[in-house]
């Protein structure tokens, strides 16, 4: 089976910050993979996670020197965004 063709550019390893909940604190999660989308925004990959393509603002290409101290969140900023890849 062919690989489907990648709509961004080579990916490189980042962290992408999640926000918590429910006994879970936020942090930078590592263990992903992003390029820059064509639609905007940064489209992430990772093995056991649905590709997304997620907001600038959440992802950093070099290790955070404190996994808890966040992004500074823009005000009415969107977490996610759709769709994930041009039809």
């Amino acid at each position: 089976m062919v690989a489907k063709q990648s709509t961004t550019q080579p990916n490189c390893r980042c962290w992408v910050w999640f926000r918590g909940g429910l006994g879970v604190e936020s942090e930078w999660i590592s263990g992903f993979y992003g390029a820059p989308s064509t639609l905007g925004g940064i489209r992430i990959e990772r093995g056991d996670y649905v590709a997304s393509r997620v907001a600038d603002w959440r992802v950093v290409f070099e290790e955070p020197a404190d996994i808890n101290v966040g992004p500074e969140i823009p005000e009415g900023a969107e977490w996610k965004l759709v769709p994930t890849d041009p039809r």
